[in-house]
């Protein structure tokens, strides 16, 4: 299994790259499984919309404040957290990451590294990680400020590779593909 994190800002287009890149490499005959470090977060904040009778449906820039301070609360307590949870729902140190089949995914798209705890873990794992530079909607005020969005440039500078900014979906979608064309890891074993 290989695993793609891709870091960037709130807004840059981290998940449109995930489903681009899932779509590309399932359209070449690779399993993929999509699977985030917030993923907890969400869950929790759509289950709290849903007890209070809210579609649970998170809405990334109107939820960004709520799921930056559960994710905070928690890191506080236990900084490791949400990459244990990453690595068990994943089975680390088991057999392979299932992918949607039950079967032996090929690839693991994590589409929301944000702390430098997490870019390490997915190299420790033999991934690369991929920075996203578009921002259509930058985040302002409180959400801003969060530590969330503070370790970028650190990230960036790790990164294996970047996707520039595009003035199009059509042009992301050209510059996925030119990612998965060049890249050593998206090759059959």
């Amino acid at each position: 299994m290989r695993i793609i994190g891709l870091t960037g800002y709130s807004g840059a287009g981290k998940s449109t790259v995930a489903g681009m890149l899932a779509a590309v490499l399932l359209d070449r005959g690779f399993s993929v499984k999509l699977d985030g470090f917030g993923t907890p977060i969400k869950k929790r904040v759509a289950a709290l919309k849903s007890e209070k009778g809210l579609p649970a449906v998170i809405d990334k820039q109107a939820d960004r404040v709520a799921m930056q301070n559960i994710g905070s609360a928690v890191r506080a307590a236990d900084p490791d957290y949400y990459v244990r949870c990453f690595a068990a729902r994943n089975n680390w140190g088991g057999e392979a990451v299932q992918g949607a089949q039950g079967m032996s995914a090929d690839f693991l798209i994590v589409p929301d590294v944000r702390f430098p705890a997490e870019a390490e873990f997915i190299r420790q794992l033999g991934g690369v990680l991929v920075h996203v530079c578009g921002c259509k909607v930058p985040l302002r005020g409180e959400a801003a400020a969060h530590a969330s969005e503070s370790y970028f440039a650190e990230l960036f500078s790790g990164a294996d590779y970047a996707i520039p900014e595009q003035p199009s979906l059509e042009r992301l979608t050209a510059a996925v593909r030119v990612l998965v064309d060049a890249g050593e890891h998206v090759r059959k074993e």
